[in-house]
């Protein structure tokens, strides 16, 4: 009886089939190899740069400003498809260079390239570049780089980074600049929604960290913002407005607000949220405070509401200082001032912001502010600022009202009308009273001085 033919392992076919296996991966290996290669150097052999027109034209269009590219450009396969591009800038109608970045880099999904659709995987800026600029009447130089705005809907679910930037701002009508140097984002779209974080940049001798959200998804926009400035310079943030900075020192910021609508006065009318700003060891140039308010008292000759606008509402009391010729705010007999505390903590709400603990302390006095500042109407609301004793009773006070462009600054109210050896008697009778035997002005973080 015949029987099937058994293979061995041992038969030189079966040999042969278990010698196959390491050729073929190193056939498949070296394909893979050559592929790999041929996608490295394929774009090499390519001038790009013969593009270069085609890229600036594409740019023009997309950002609705001139493109030029100085630098070379390229394309690269692995690890993934990117647009790579050098010393790019952006120029304003006059040829003026508004926005440059040194390196661009742009990756693009495979899979929507084929159906026709670009989608923009990935977008890195590094060191770009932008001159802010506002001319005598009032219009930006970088008005027509809005329509870059709607370019983020081909970067949905990607990101966007951007390292080593710099921001410089002018403004032609006042004179005062400032520049953002060091920033560094990630940008992260998703269906209409944006959110900027990390984010971090260095600003007036401090370094802010923080985040940003943007939802352009519902029926109005709206935004959140929380950040801090840490560790700034008065005087650099003071110098924006003015050659001569009334005050030295540094300072801390911190800022959690939102607010939704149109770019326009609804929009201030929704803010919400709060605000701080603090610092200690402050000096104040150009006049000996504690000289002026014991005057003041006597004379009625030193505005409370000056030092208040600049120093008590911080970054929102540039508002009030509208009406104000900063440089002059302190002229006086000169001298220095020591402010050993300020404390500025403000709550947002409906674009009203009310103080919830202003004041701040000199080396002989103390003095607070209450009310609001009506951003949205550019107004006043119940503003006082005063000179309080250790119990946080009111010496003096002072109230201003009406817009921040026009302020109606009421004169100064001395508790009682009167001086010389009346005034010392009220003194020591207010020394000998227990603590709150009167309705207190103040009763915040800062305490009087010793």
């Amino acid at each position: 009886m015949n029987s099937h033919p058994r293979w061995s392992l041992a038969s030189p076919v079966s040999a042969s089939l278990r010698r196959s296996p390491p050729r073929l991966i190193l056939v498949a290996g070296s394909a893979l190899a050559l592929l790999v290669l041929a996608t490295w150097l394929v774009p090499q052999w390519i001038d790009w740069n013969r593009f270069r027109p085609y890229l600036e034209s594409a740019g023009s269009r997309a950002l609705g400003m001139p493109v030029r590219m100085a630098g070379r450009a390229g394309l690269t396969l692995l690890p993934s498809i990117a647009l790579t591009a050098r010393d790019a800038q952006v120029l304003d109608d006059a040829g003026a260079v508004v926005a440059s970045v040194r390196r661009l880099r742009v990756g693009i999904s495979l899979l929507p390239l084929l159906g026709g659709a670009v989608r923009v995987r990935r977008l890195d800026l590094v060191q770009p570049r932008i001159q802010i600029e506002r001319s005598s009447d009032g219009r930006f130089n970088v008005a027509q780089l809005r329509q870059a705005a709607a370019l983020l809907g081909a970067l949905d679910r990607g990101t966007a980074s951007i390292s080593g930037g710099t921001v410089h701002f002018l403004d032609r009508r006042t004179g005062s600049s400032f520049e953002a140097t060091d920033i560094a984002f990630t940008l992260t779209p998703r269906g209409g929604r944006f959110e900027v974080d990390p984010a971090s940049m260095k600003l007036f001798g401090g370094e802010a960290k923080g985040s940003i959200r943007v939802d352009l998804s519902g029926a109005r926009p709206a935004y959140e913002v929380r950040g801090a400035l840490a560790g700034f310079r008065i005087e650099q943030f003071l110098g924006t407005l003015t050659s001569k900075p009334p005050a030295e020192g540094v300072m801390n910021l911190t800022a959690s607000v939102s607010m939704h609508g149109e770019p326009d006065r609804s929009l201030l009318e929704s803010l919400t949220g709060e605000i701080s700003l603090r610092g200690e060891n402050l000096e104040l140039v150009g006049n000996d405070l504690d000289r002026e308010i014991g005057r003041f008292e006597s004379s009625q000759s030193f505005s409370l509401v000056d030092v208040g606008a600049v120093f008590l509402a911080g970054p929102i009391g540039l508002a009030v200082t509208k009406g104000y010729d900063l440089a002059s705010l302190f002229r006086g007999s000169g001298g220095r001032s020591s402010i050993r505390t300020l404390v500025s903590d403000w709550k947002v709400e409906r674009g009203v912001a009310r103080a919830t603990d202003v004041a701040m302390a000199t080396s002989r006095n103390r003095i607070a502010l209450t009310g609001g500042l009506d951003l949205a109407n550019e107004r006043f609301a119940d503003v006082t600022i005063a000179v309080v004793d250790a119990n946080g009773c009111a010496r003096v006070r002072q109230a201003v009202h009406g817009t921040f462009a026009a302020p109606i600054v009421e004169k100064p109210h001395l508790l009682a009308s009167i001086s010389g050896p009346l005034l010392k008697l009220y003194r020591q009778t207010r020394a000998l009273l227990p603590a709150g035997a009167c309705d207190a002005f103040y009763s915040g973080s800062v305490a009087p001085p010793r």
